[in-house]
């Protein structure tokens, strides 16, 4: 109903002079969208391009924006260009389906370079980005719209396996299924990310952005996977003891936990099974500092054993 009355708001535009839909109507309507979801909305990235291009004034001006033409780009008319709310909207309903990675990459570079040309500014963003109702409340790209790229990549190469839980990541490598050379690229950008996230405040990882990288080097398939993984729960463990719990929900926290470790116990399988030397015993090492902490498995009783069968198997 919400797509129909916008949709009727642009036919009316040119015979009711107060009636103009603008960024911001666009702007909830693709909200809405993305807080439906894939799962209830049919074919919902489709519509939601009809609907970006409708803004745009053009295809050639949409498939400019999205990346995946090159020239002089198009805004449209003032009132319905698309914004940096735009763009981080998108990027969430795009990395919930495979095949539209590559979008949510060049509207996440699109987003940094908005950053970068503001930086030193007092405004940060537009006037027009920060008077939407609904918007981020920190300056975007916020580590939501980072993580939103992230997840997208585990949803890239038809594998939708964002959400597996450990044990079943850990079965992966341990029959032998995990290792696809074609992730190795994508974890490495991914871990590039990171890096770029914590230069700015309203983009630090969370325990949910590590686990996702660390996800994606256990499906590598690469001989190093192993030691990337050891290089991001430190970086977990230092940001744990630099930051103030206070400011962060239990689920924000950058501290490890037992998803965390077993998903670096997968990397170090990934690595084993690559015959990287000394793979095993870096591993033995990891459990053994995994048990030290009595660290609790998700989804497990109170009091049941750090490790499961998976991690000793």
């Amino acid at each position: 109903r919400a797509e129909k009355l916008v949709l009727d708001l642009v036919e009316q535009e040119a015979r009711v002079e107060d009636v103009v839909p603008h960024t911001g109507t666009y702007n909830y309507l693709l909200s809405m969208f993305s807080k439906a979801g894939h799962s209830t909305v049919p074919n919902l990235c489709d519509r939601v391009d009809a609907i970006v291009q409708r803004m745009l004034g053009s295809k050639d001006a949409f498939q400019n924006f999205v990346g995946e033409s090159q020239g002089k780009m198009e805004q449209g008319s003032r009132t319905t260009a698309p914004n940096n709310i735009t763009k981080h909207l998108l990027i969430g309903i795009y990395s919930g389906k495979g095949g539209y990675v590559e979008r949510s990459k060049h509207l996440l570079r699109s987003l940094e370079n908005t950053r970068k040309k503001a930086a030193g500014s007092s405004e940060g963003q537009s006037g027009s980005d920060i008077a939407l109702p609904r918007s981020p409340e920190r300056p975007l790209p916020n580590t939501e719209t980072y993580n939103y790229v992230i997840r997208s990549l585990l949803h890239s190469n038809g594998s939708p396996r964002a959400h597996a839980s450990a044990s079943s990541e850990l079965k992966l490598w341990v029959d032998g299924q995990t290792g696809q050379d074609t992730f190795k690229e994508d974890a490495e950008y991914a871990t590039d990310l990171l890096s770029s996230m914590v230069r700015h405040d309203s983009s630090l990882p969370t325990r949910f952005t590590y686990n996702y990288v660390l996800r994606l080097w256990a499906k590598s398939g690469s001989t190093d996977a192993g030691e990337y993984a050891e290089e991001i729960l430190s970086c977990m463990e230092v940001r744990t003891a630099l930051c103030d719990s206070s400011r962060f929900s239990d689920a924000e926290f950058p501290k490890p936990d037992a998803l965390s470790y077993q998903n670096a116990m997968a990397c170090w399988g990934v690595s084993a099974l690559k015959s990287r030397p000394g793979a095993a015993k870096r591993a033995m090492l990891l459990l053994d500092k995994m048990e030290a902490q009595c660290i609790p498995i998700h989804g497990t009783r109170i009091g049941e054993h750090s490790a499961n069968a998976h991690v000793y198997n």
